[in-house]
């Protein structure tokens, strides 16, 4: 034991293996003969147990030696249902919605860590790592532990700001007398005594901390232990720095990070009716439980002493705004400290950076925490967004939150450096929300996409929406609920409308007070809509070669209630009624559909087209997309080598150069610059091979004095020019040109 602690001062606190469940870890008790009959049976967060009256978490069996309390690595599955409020109908589907993100895996945590650069340590934590066994030594050999220890080097650092590092040694395996999970206390004992007898280098007396590495036992639930303000740590086999860190935390003191949970939709109530505390609850927290642990509470840091004083405001005016940085941040205001009547509000701002790279986007954003007015360091997390079942516990942008003993927080702005919190004390308590905006509505096929915008809240964070649609004429009434997040505004999508039918939407906001009045109504008159096209490929004159490339989207939104029966690519062929074609099916169903691939270029000659890529639903509604595209490279090409005067006139030596297609025929004409008389020169040759010299002779005595333009011409073997085509052939495909000019 410690020097000054009596063994019934010492509390054990531990996380959970990342295979066990929130049920094991619920209020677990020590059973039997454990070898430490003297250890007080006390709860690890002994401090609360005041704040507005708020229960604890359950005491531990009567007749127990000690309690162990453990980390779970989901959501607590204990969670309070949330009552229906008055009114409400099923939910709309909403956009953006998104579902609970999974834990991150400690193997993704563990890269994480690694990776990190934090300052280095001004103090190092001298830990000694005793290996121990009784009958089998386990798979974990020296490296892995020297791993270990250099990864809890970087999160403690990271975690204390380069305050404290770790500075490990490590035994070889030492056996000790065989044991259970029950009598951790006396396998501190054993391992300490057998270590010193390996060498006076591992005497426990002369480490700061002492951490007792055993092989993995299914039968302990846990994956480490710790004593509370003491030195001594237990890993069950588990070799991952957080969990080591978070047991490193206890030794300095710090109790759990857990989670408050409400029934009836409620952050709070005056007196915690309804209430619950979770432990290890705030799973985005360090000392809560689970592999997406990031940095510490403020409030825990700050009473281990792991963050200075300078890091934190402390909020005394009764009005003020407050700028702070995200946690992990090494600079700047990292927390709000502001207190109420029965307890302290810490404000601090998540973000997925540094050692918080670890989080979930769910465990993103500014959360609240509560710290009780009691001795000790327990605090819970209070959740801002209790409608969403512990998928989001910040509080939204714009929105406030007021507690019962009258502290107002508004969130008013927030960004990836920072966020902007208005802190009123003595506040007015919460009210129903004021009347909300009018919906924004877009008329769909027998459908509506409704968005709703939060408007002012009344001081506590709104939850959901009530939206009613109404025929205008008068007729039923519908009713739909769009459940609330941390996104200002949501979009729901309402089915089972009438084309052509007007109706008024209005919606209402729910607090945890109650409902608002109904907003102002929007109009909106359903009709047919058509599917939705985009097309990334080709690009509007874009030049192909051999094949033509199509990559195309089409889908139909929520406000309509067809399918995708077809997407279609056509490749306009100008000399013909049909067309190059790539396309695909759907039918009933299909919300969407998409295209990837070509269409080949076979016997089309050099020149421009169109191309025309069509979206058609089940009730034969289109959308149409054209492209002009330029297609290249496919027809043979003409070279003039050379225009050599001669005594007569002038000589024109060409050639043609082959490229997918042949040379059909080679012609030259003389074109007067003059009046732009063009005359057709003999020579040249039909069928040409590539490369064939091909000459032409022009006689001076034949034309007129001046400057002329000679043009070259090569004829694809595919060529085509509207109504048989006539020089200069502006119109032709698969006719190229070369140029020179020559006086005679």
């Amino acid at each position: 034991m410690l020097a000054g602690l009596t063994a019934s001062a010492v509390i054990i606190a531990g996380a959970l293996s990342p295979g066990a469940t929130r049920a094991n870890a619920t209020d677990l008790t020590l059973a039997g003969n454990t070898g430490q009959s003297g250890l007080m049976a006390a709860p690890i967060d002994s401090s609360a147990t005041e704040l507005l009256d708020l229960p604890t978490p359950a005491s531990p069996d009567s007749g127990a030696a000690a309690r162990v309390s453990a980390a779970a690595p989901q959501a607590p599955s204990s969670l309070a249902s949330l009552a229906t409020p008055a009114g409400e109908a099923s939910n709309l589907e909403a956009s953006g919605y998104q579902p609970v993100v999974a834990a991150s895996t400690y193997g993704q945590a563990e890269r994480i860590v690694a990776k990190l650069t934090p300052k280095k340590a001004k103090k190092k934590l001298r830990t000694l790592i005793i290996r121990v066994y009784s009958k089998k030594k386990n798979a974990v050999g020296a490296s892995l532990i020297r791993k270990l220890a250099k990864n809890t080097d970087k999160a403690l650092r990271a975690q204390t700001n380069g305050k404290w590092g770790l500075k490990a040694t490590q035994t070889p395996w030492v056996r000790v007398r065989g044991g259970s999970c029950t009598d951790f206390s006396e396998l501190a004992t054993q391992a300490k005594r057998a270590a010193a007898r390996k060498s006076g280098k591992y005497r426990a007396s002369k480490y700061d901390r002492v951490v007792i590495y055993m092989p993995t036992s299914a039968r302990c639930y846990w994956a480490g232990l710790a004593e509370i303000g003491g030195k001594t740590v237990w890993l069950n086999g588990d070799t991952h720095a957080l969990i080591l860190t978070h047991e490193l935390g206890h030794t300095f003191g710090a109790g759990h990070a857990n989670y408050l949970s409400c029934s009836k939709n409620r952050t709070i109530t005056s007196r915690g009716k309804g209430c619950k505390i979770l432990e290890y609850g705030d799973l985005g927290d360090l000392m809560g439980a689970g592999a997406s642990t990031g940095m510490m509470q403020g409030v825990i840091a700050r009473a281990t002493r792991w963050t200075s004083a300078k890091r934190i405001v402390t909020v005394r005016k009764r009005n003020a705004t407050v700028t702070i940085v995200p946690r992990a941040a090494t600079s700047g205001k990292r927390a709000i400290k502001v207190s109420g009547k029965k307890g302290t509000y810490w404000i601090e701002y998540r973000t997925r950076a540094k050692l918080d790279t670890v989080l979930t986007k769910d465990l993103t954003g500014v959360v609240v925490t509560v710290k009780y007015k009691t001795r000790g360091t327990g605090s819970v997390a209070m959740d801002m967004q209790p409608q969403n079942d512990y998928q989001a516990v910040s509080l939204p942008l714009g929105a406030s939150w007021t507690s019962p003993d009258g502290v107002r927080l508004t969130l008013r702005k927030m960004n990836a450096d920072s966020a902007t919190i208005q802190i009123q004390r003595r506040a007015p308590r919460a009210t129903k929300p004021a009347v909300q905006p009018a919906p924004r509505v877009v008329a769909g096929d027998q459908s509506a996409a409704i968005t709703v915008t939060k408007g002012a809240d009344g001081g506590a964070p709104i939850q959901r929406w009530l939206v009613t649609v109404r025929p205008t004429a008068g007729g039923n009434t519908i009713t739909r609920t769009i459940t609330a997040t941390a996104s200002t505004s949501r979009t729901g999508y309402l089915d089972g409308l009438r084309n052509g039918t007007s109706y008024d939407v209005r919606v209402q906001a729910y607090n945890e007070k109650g409902w608002s009045a109904k907003s102002a109504p929007t109009r909106v008159t359903p009709a047919p809509v058509a599917p939705q096209l985009t097309v990334a490929s080709p690009a509007d004159n874009a030049v192909v070669a051999a094949t033509l490339p199509i990559t195309a989207s089409a889908k139909i939104l929520p406000i309509s209630g067809a399918s995708i029966a077809s997407l279609d690519a056509y490749l306009d062929v100008p000399w013909s009624d049909q067309s190059g074609y790539y396309g695909r099916t759907g039918g009933v169903g299909t919300r969407s559909l998409s295209l990837n691939g070509a269409i080949p270029l076979t016997n089309m000659p050099d020149g421009v087209y169109t191309v025309r890529i069509v979206a058609t639903d089940t009730y034969g509604r289109t959308s149409a997309s054209s492209r002009s595209i330029r297609v290249s490279g496919q027809s043979p090409q003409p070279v003039i080598d050379a225009v050599a005067p001669t005594e007569s006139g002038v000589t024109v030596t060409a050639r043609v150069n082959q490229a997918v297609h042949r040379a059909a025929s080679v012609r030259l004409w003389l074109v007067s610059q003059a009046d732009g008389t063009a005359v057709e020169i003999a020579g040249g040759s039909a069928n040409p091979q590539s490369g064939q010299a091909l000459v032409w002779d022009i006689d001076r005595d034949a034309v007129a004095a001046g400057t002329y333009r000679i043009v070259v011409l090569a004829f694809d073997q595919f060529a085509y020019a509207p109504n048989g085509g006539a020089f200069p052939y502006t119109t032709a495909w698969g006719v190229t040109r070369a140029q020179a000019t020559v006086g005679l």
